[in-house]
């Protein structure tokens, strides 16, 4: 392969990006709650948002390519040579220490949510709270005997994250693949390889026009996530200069807005279940806010967007759970009851603090987590002799800054 060297990438975008696509999932979470009241008083409304937050979706299949492209940037070097046992050890340690804390403290909050729900209201089942269930939860595979998400986590969208824990256990082995894919291909091949990564996904799309059929999460995850690899394999062999950064930079919206065109043609001339093909533009998309240089990058890169992207993992797994336990409270409760007219306005009042909860949770419970559970590596890394130092990977960038969903 020949790799172009360049100026060093930032994550910035990327990062601040997530944010966005973690208030498009509560959004739609919202507006399913409260569907059949918005449709029953305000249809033109529901019109309005249907064809964008119908959509929500597509932000998950954005994380799942973003986790295997970043991934991909910050490892393949290191893992992709030849499949090394201790590297992935280590590899593996420092994404239990990035996703686990929060993980486990929320799904033990969304447990305790629940049983308390049952036990008040009698608004929740109580079925899923089994040893055999949290052991699931425990390891994170709770999602693998399913063949949907529905029900399989104690909080909710955390489905998804036991998906992707699937792809990052075997990202080691993909590694290899796509190393020695790369060093064979340059950048049209690399472009195609991604392309043709998304092969299993979009035949299930055609099939069943749709990406939730049972069992579809997996080629799903697996699918995206290793054309992000790809893509970022293909961007390891562009020479960016400053003409293209600034290109980059205005393709960016561009990209962003083809994906509403496109969404506008699906709810118009063509079939509805074509909008699952727009996961296509997050290929490009991902590559330009990684190079990019332009008003876009700039807005996804400044300070408090960066750090609600960190928090977005928090806020994707916590809005469930809290979401819930706020309807029963203004639903039931004397003191906090609301008129189901008002219900929704409460919902959405709730999404700044929510945002603000999680960013509290990134910074002062994830990030010193995480820096705890992998100071060992760092120590470990410190002593070793220097002919082994490069081959004991610190908290990389991406340990740093890019979270999962």
């Amino acid at each position: 392969m020949n790799q172009v060297p360049g100026p060093r990438l930032r994550y910035d975008a990327l990062t601040g990006v997530r944010l966005f696509a973690a208030l498009w999932v509560v959004a739609y979470h919202i507006k399913r709650a409260n569907q059949r009241w918005l449709e029953a008083n305000h249809p033109d409304l529901v019109r309005l948002l249907d064809p964008v937050l119908g959509q929500a979706h597509r932000a998950l299949d954005l994380f799942f390519v973003l986790s295997g492209f970043v991934l991909a940037l910050n490892y393949l070097d290191r893992m992709g040579g030849r499949f090394d046992l201790r590297e992935a050890g280590r590899y593996l340690w420092l994404r239990v220490a990035r996703i686990w804390p929060t993980y486990l403290a929320i799904t033990l909050f969304a447990g305790f949510a629940i049983w308390f729900r049952h036990w008040r209201w009698h608004s929740a089942s109580v079925d899923e709270l089994t040893l055999g269930s949290f052991v699931q939860q425990l390891f994170l595979v709770q999602m693998w005997d399913q063949p949907t998400g529905k029900d399989s986590s104690w909080a909710g969208p955390a489905w998804s994250l036991s998906a992707e824990w699937l792809a990052y256990l075997l990202f080691p082995l993909l590694a290899v693949l796509v190393l020695h894919v790369s060093r064979r291909l340059r950048t049209p091949g690399l472009v195609t390889a991604a392309l043709v990564s998304l092969t299993p996904l979009m035949l299930g799309l055609l099939a069943h026009h749709r990406f939730t059929y049972e069992w579809g999460w997996a080629p799903r995850v697996l699918s995206l996530f290793v054309a992000g690899m790809f893509t970022a394999a293909a961007l390891r062999t562009v020479e960016v200069d400053d003409a293209h950064r600034r290109a980059a930079g205005r393709a960016a919206p561009l990209i962003l807005l083809a994906v509403a065109g496109w969404i506008a043609l699906t709810e118009t001339v063509l079939p509805g279940w074509w909008a699952g093909f727009l996961v296509i533009a997050w290929l490009p998309f991902v590559y330009c806010l990684t190079v990019g240089r332009g008003p876009l990058i700039d807005l996804l890169s400044r300070r408090w967007i960066v750090l609600g992207g960190g928090a977005s993992f928090a806020l994707y797994l916590l809005h469930g759970p809290v979401l819930k336990l706020l309807r029963d409270l203004t639903t039931h409760t004397a003191l906090l009851h609301v008129d189901r007219d008002l219900r929704i306005w409460v919902e959405l009042a709730a999404i700044p603090a929510l945002v603000l909860a999680s960013m509290a949770i990134y910074h002062w419970f994830e990030e010193p987590a995480r820096r705890l559970i992998a100071r060992p590596l760092a120590k470990r890394r410190q002593q070793a002799p220097p002919d082994r130092q490069v081959a004991s990977p610190a908290p990389s960038a991406h340990d740093r800054q890019i979270t999962s969903a």
